[in-house]
């Protein structure tokens, strides 16, 4: 029996979330005082936010959303820098940055009711860093990727092939636990924030492994798998590269597999080979031009595409992040 398991990608920073609220009302019968109980208008309104800090990658231009409870008729967002824009709907604040070309910034959003206190929101936002090469292709297929990064990539991804609870699975064998999730991992990714990576072990089945997989049974799904295949196909794999990062415990077998149609031939990519560690990121680049001349002949629908797989040893760690195949 395949279970299919959706893992949050596990990072260093631990997001926090805050609440902020006016003093207690004194008065909970909400009467506002009055003895003739003319009124059912409390005497202090109460403004809640949370979180009470948004964190941005100096590329990111993805939303982040403020959620306020308040019991005032409405409530007002106030003035803030040209950096980013922080847009009221509903009993939400939505913020979203542009991308940073300088130093790092921060800014305090205050959020108002009338007759409760203010609450304050800290904005920040990292100094601009350096676009990694592999991010400045122009196509990409992808199964893991931070959210700053593919944010950043924006139109660039043709095809998604990251779980998403309806087409897109990744399925753990034999029953959802043959790896799970290594809840020790820290540090940050493999681009150096803090947005998270796919932090895998070996459970105690003795075995490991598992696979992506793009299903077309789900109801009424367009193949978008295919056409991105052909794409690679149509010239031999030019200019189009597997790339991956990976760490983890060393000398266990840890390895991707790329599936491939019926008739064509697999393509493994170990770790070891690659020279894998705990401590750093090792950056994995090869040319499909060598995956398809190996035999390989591309990826079908409703099996498996990408796997993972490792020892049986539990424990043993198994750690990758920006997987994707690009065109550069």
């Amino acid at each position: 029996m395949k279970k299919n398991f959706l893992f949050n990608a596990l990072c260093a920073m631990v997001a926090c979330a805050g609440l902020a609220a006016c003093e207690k009302d004194e008065n909970p019968s909400g009467n506002g005082g009055n003895d003739g109980g003319g009124t059912d208008t409390p005497s202090e309104y109460t403004l809640i936010a949370n979180p009470l800090s948004l964190s941005f990658g100096w590329n990111s231009t993805s939303p982040q959303t403020i959620t306020v409870t308040t019991n005032a008729p409405a409530f007002t967002v106030g003035e803030h820098p040209s950096w980013y824009t922080a847009v009221a709907s509903g009993n939400t604040v939505v913020v979203t940055p542009t991308e940073n070309d300088g130093e790092a910034r921060s800014h305090e959003l205050t959020i108002s009711a009338e007759g409760a206190a203010p609450v304050k929101i800290r904005i920040s936002q990292d100094e601009k860093g350096e676009i990694h090469s592999s991010l400045q292709g122009s196509e990409y297929i992808v199964w893991q990727l931070d959210a700053s990064s593919t944010s950043y990539l924006g139109t660039k991804v043709i095809l998604s092939l990251a779980e998403n609870a309806t087409n897109k699975f990744f399925y753990i064998w034999p029953n959802g636990d043959s790896l799970i999730a290594d809840e020790s991992a820290s540090g940050a990714n493999f681009y150096g924030n803090m947005d998270g990576y796919m932090a895998l072990k070996v459970g105690s089945v003795g075995w490991s492994g598992g696979g992506y997989v793009f299903s077309t049974n789900e109801g009424a799904v367009e193949d978008e798998l295919t056409p991105a295949m052909e794409k690679i196909m149509a010239d031999g794999g030019k200019d189009w590269y597997f790339h991956a990062a990976v760490k983890g415990t060393p000398n266990e077998g840890s390895n991707f597999l790329l599936d491939t149609k019926a008739g064509g031939t697999a393509y493994e990519v170990r770790w070891d080979a690659k020279g894998i560690t705990e401590s750093e990121w090792v950056e994995i680049e090869i040319p499909m031009t060598d995956i398809i001349g190996a035999g390989w002949t591309g990826f079908a629908t409703d099996t498996n595409n990408l796997c993972i797989r490792s020892s049986g040893k539990a424990g043993v760690r198994v750690h990758y992040d920006a997987v994707f195949i690009y065109k550069k």
